[in-house]
């Protein structure tokens, strides 16, 4: 019994030690195991690296707040962009992307999604749990609706929605949904 009680005990202590809670001097930058709770301020993210190359990121996942990752000629989404669990920017512009997995809702420090120019038919629900995205660029894609969950995005500034296969009923429906989001569904600024 005293053998099960140690082996519990010492479980506690290396888990509780593996747990890493960090503040910057200012008290603003929190981190979890290297993992930000909250989205860098736009001055510093403008100073971090833009990553173009996923094995480049992959290298120091913890340290790669935006991935440009456009024209690649992508079909699937690659999953090991979620284990860049500080990525606020992503660009999957100029793609073949079909499909945006519901594990997107993984990289809670997102702010900016563009997926611009792809083949994307339906957006996962879980799109709503990115409770730090402004901006989401969906614009010349194959999209016919979005989900109601879209509405969960309080922070959103900006929604494109350009060229898609969209009607005028659910234009509607957004802009219900998104009351406060500058929501373009026609170049040249048609809301």
């Amino acid at each position: 019994m005293k053998q099960i009680l140690l082996i519990i005990v010492t479980f506690f202590l290396i888990t509780a030690c593996s747990y890493e809670y960090k503040s910057d001097s200012s008290g603003k930058k929190e981190t979890i195991n290297g993992v930000n709770t909250m989205p860098i301020p736009d001055q510093q993210l403008n100073s971090e690296m833009t990553y173009t190359n996923l094995d480049d990121a992959l290298k120091n996942p913890l340290k790669v707040y935006k991935l440009y990752l456009a024209g690649k000629k992508l079909t699937h989404f690659p999953l090991q962009i979620l284990t860049l669990k500080n990525l606020q920017t992503l660009d999957l512009n100029h793609n073949k992307l079909k499909t945006i997995p519901k594990e997107i809702s993984q990289l809670k420090n997102l702010q900016r999604i563009s997926l611009e120019k792809n083949k994307i038919k339906w957006i996962p629900k879980e799109i709503g749990q990115l409770n730090h995205l402004q901006e989401l660029v969906l614009s010349q894609n194959k999209l016919r609706r979005l989900p109601k969950e879209i509405s969960q995005l309080k922070q959103l500034k900006t929604l494109i929605l350009a060229a898609n296969h969209l009607s005028r009923k659910e234009q509607k429906k957004i802009k219900r949904l998104l009351p406060k989001c500058e929501i373009i569904f026609k170049y040249g600024g048609g809301r």
